[in-house]
C-alpha cells in the first residue's frame, strides 16, 4: 500500500496558467528595456516547445514575423532585422517566446508557483505517508523559505 493519490495530484489549470504568466514576465523583463515603457501583450500559447526544438521553432516564427532569424549569442539573442526597429524585433520576439513556452517537465525548471505547490505536496502527503510507515522526518523549512531557496 502505497501513499499517492487517486488523482495523480495534478496540477490546477490556474497553477499552470500562474506558471506560464511568470514566465512570460521573466521574458518580457528579460527582451524588452523597462525604458522603452511598452506594454506586455498578452499571448496565447500555440504550442508547448521541446527545448531541443525551441530555437529552431522560434526562429521560424520571427521568420514568419518579416525577420530574417535568431541567433545565439551568449546568453543574449541577435536579431536580423532589414530596417533596424529595436522595438519590434523585440515585440516579435517576445510573441513568439510566449507561443511556444518551454514544456516545463523536459527541462526541470521550476517557477516560484510549482516550488511553492511542490512545497505544498511534501508537506501534505510526502511527510505524512513517511512518517506514516514509520520513517523519522525533519521538520521542514518554512513555505517560504522553501520556496526562494530551492531551485
Amino acid at each position: 500500500m502505497g501513499c499517492a493519490s487517486a488523482d495523480g495530484d495534478r496540477l490546477s489549470g490556474e497553477q499552470i496558467d500562474a506558471i506560464r504568466e511568470e514566465d512570460n514576465i521573466r521574458q518580457w523583463n528579460a527582451i524588452v528595456p523597462e525604458e522603452w515603457n511598452l506594454a506586455r501583450p498578452q499571448v496565447e500559447p500555440v504550442e508547448r516547445a521541446d527545448p531541443n526544438w525551441r530555437n529552431a521553432i522560434v526562429n521560424a516564427c520571427m521568420v514568419d514575423a518579416g525577420f530574417k532569424g535568431v541567433t545565439e549569442v551568449g546568453d543574449s539573442v541577435a536579431i536580423s532585422v532589414g530596417e533596424p526597429d529595436p522595438r519590434a524585433a523585440a515585440l516579435a520576439y517576445y510573441e513568439c517566446v510566449a507561443q511556444h513556452p518551454l514544456h516545463v517537465p523536459a527541462i526541470g525548471y521550476l517557477s516560484r508557483t510549482l516550488r511553492a505547490a511542490l512545497y505544498d505536496y511534501l508537506t501534505t502527503r510526502i511527510v505524512p505517508c513517511l512518517r506514516s510507515f514509520g520513517y523519522d522526518t525533519s521538520a521542514p523549512s518554512t513555505r517560504e523559505d522553501f520556496v526562494a531557496s530551492y531551485y
